[in-house]
C-alpha cells in the first residue's frame, strides 16, 4: 500500500473530480448507506467548502 497525503488547499477540487469520474460514495458503498450519504455530501456545504 502507498499512503498519499494531500494538500488541505486542493482537497475539495480532488473530491469533485473523483464525483465526475463516478467515484464516491455511493458507488464505493452501494446500498441505501451510500446514497443517502452521498446525496448528503452533494447537497450540503462541508466545512472545508465554506
Amino acid at each position: 500500500m502507498i499512503k498519499f497525503t494531500i494538500d488541505k488547499s486542493l482537497f475539495k477540487d480532488i473530491r469533485h473530480s473523483l464525483d465526475r469520474c463516478g467515484i464516491n460514495q455511493s458507488t464505493m458503498y452501494p446500498g441505501l448507506d451510500g446514497v443517502a450519504g452521498y446525496s448528503s455530501w452533494k447537497y450540503t456545504l462541508l466545512k472545508d467548502e465554506l
